[in-house]
C-alpha cells in the first residue's frame, strides 16, 4: 500500500484535491484546548467543506475532540454538509483529574457522512463507499458463544409497541385455532403470545380476533404443548460465532463489565522515543477504526495527521493514506513512525 504526506495548512493543502477522490477521513485534529499554539480551536466549517468535497458520496469522516468543545467539533462538521450518523466513546481511564471536575474517562468521536447517492447498496455500487464493516469488527465471545436469543429482536418492537404484519397475525390467528383448543382468553392466549411476541400488551383488537378463534375450536392438550415447542424454536436464534456485533464504546473496561474493543493509551515503546507529540492516538485503535469506516484498498484521508497513527493504522489493515500536518516536524516523525511499522512494497 502507498502513501503521501503533505506539509501545510490543511485547508490550503486539501483545495489541491480532486473532487470525491477520497473514500473515509479519520483523523485527531486540534481540540481548541490551547495545549499548543496550534490547538487554538477546532477546525472550521470552511476546513470540513473541503474535506466533505474530495470525499465520495457516502464517505464516512470519523473526528475525535474533546468533552468539553465536542460540540464545536460536531456543529461544525454538521454545517458544512455531513450526516451525522453516530458518536463513538473512546474509554481512556490513565487521565489526571482536573481541579473541581470528574476525572475524565472518555474522548468523544464524532461520526459523520457524506450525504448518499440514494440508497446504501446502490451507492457502494457506485463509489465503493458508504456501508460499515462489521463482520470483519467483530469482539469475540469470552468462551462459547450465547445461544438462545430472541430471532429479530431489533424488528419485533418499535417504541414500546409491538409491530405485527397482517401475515403474523393469521399466523398467530391461524395456531390458535389449529392448536389451542377451547380454554379462556386469559389462561391461553396471554401465555402463547408471550411466547411469540415477548410482551403481555399485545393488541387489542388482536385479542378479539383470538377470542373468537378460540369459540371455534375443540381442545387439545398434545397439541398445545407442540405448538409452545414449536414456537420457542420458531423465536430464537444462536449468536454470531464471529463475535459481538461492534458497540460505539470503545476502551479498556474492567472485566466484570460489558466487553468492547479494547485500546489503552499509547505505551512509550508504541509512541517511540524520538516522538514528541503530546497526543499521539494508540495504534489499534486507528486500526479498529479504519477497519470499520473504510473498506479495503481505498484512501484514508488524516487531514491533521500528527505523529502519523491513523497512516500506519491505514497501511497495516491494506488501506492506502493520505496525510496532512502543518509542521514538517511532526510530518517528519509520521514518516519516520510509518517506515518503522510498515513494511513498504
Amino acid at each position: 500500500m502507498q502513501y503521501k504526506l503533505f506539509t501545510g495548512d490543511s485547508l490550503d493543502v486539501l483545495k489541491t484535491f480532486e473532487d470525491n477522490s477520497i473514500d473515509s477521513c479519520i483523523t485527531d485534529p486540534p481540540y481548541g484546548m490551547g495545549m499548543e499554539h496550534w490547538d487554538h480551536s477546532v477546525p472550521t466549517k470552511e476546513v470540513w467543506e473541503e474535506v466533505k468535497r474530495v470525499l465520495k458520496p457516502g464517505a464516512f469522516c470519523l473526528s475525535f475532540c474533546s468533552p468539553q468543545l465536542y460540540h464545536r467539533m460536531a456543529s461544525a462538521v454538521e454545517d458544512a454538509g455531513f450526516d451525522i450518523k453516530d458518536q463513538i466513546m473512546w474509554m481512556v481511564t490513565t487521565k489526571m483529574p482536573s481541579k473541581n471536575r470528574l476525572k475524565p474517562a472518555h474522548e468523544p468521536i464524532v461520526v459523520a457522512q457524506k450525504p448518499l447517492e440514494g440508497s446504501i447498496k446502490k451507492n457502494f455500487e457506485e463509489w465503493g463507499v458508504g456501508a460499515i464493516d462489521v463482520d470483519n469488527t467483530r469482539v469475540p465471545w469470552d468462551g462459547k458463544p450465547p445461544t438462545g436469543w430472541v430471532k429479530n429482536g431489533l424488528k419485533r418492537r418499535a417504541f414500546g409497541k409491538e409491530v405485527l404484519s397482517a401475515k403474523r397475525e393469521k399466523d398467530i390467528c391461524d395456531l390458535v385455532v389449529n392448536l389451542i383448543g377451547k380454554e379462556s382468553l386469559e389462561e391461553m392466549t396471554g401465555p402463547l403470545l408471550d411466547v411469540w411476541i415477548g410482551s403481555p400488551d399485545y393488541p387489542e383488537d388482536l385479542k378479539i380476533v383470538i377470542n373468537e378463534a378460540l369459540k371455534a375450536v375443540k381442545k387439545d392438550r398434545s397439541k398445545l404443548y407442540h405448538g409452545f415447542e414449536h414456537l420457542l424454536k420458531d423465536r430464537t436464534e444462536n449468536a454470531n460465532p464471529a463475535g459481538r456485533y461492534p458497540s460505539n464504546i470503545i476502551g479498556d473496561v474492567q472485566p466484570e463489565h460489558q466487553k468492547y474493543f479494547y485500546a489503552p493509551r499509547v505505551t512509550r515503546k508504541e509512541r517511540g522515543e524520538y516522538n514528541d507529540h503530546p497526543t499521539p492516538k494508540p495504534i489499534s485503535l486507528m486500526s479498529y477504526l479504519v477497519k470499520i469506516y473504510c473498506p479495503p484498498g481505498r484512501i484514508v484521508l488524516d487531514p491533521f495527521c500528527g505523529s502519523g497513527s491513523t497512516g500506519i493504522g491505514a497501511l497495516l489493515e491494506g488501506r492506502n493514506f493520505y496525510g496532512i500536518d502543518m509542521e514538517e516536524h511532526y510530518i517528519e516523525i509520521s514518516r519516520k513512525r510509518i517506515n518503522e511499522y510498515v513494511k513498504n512494497d
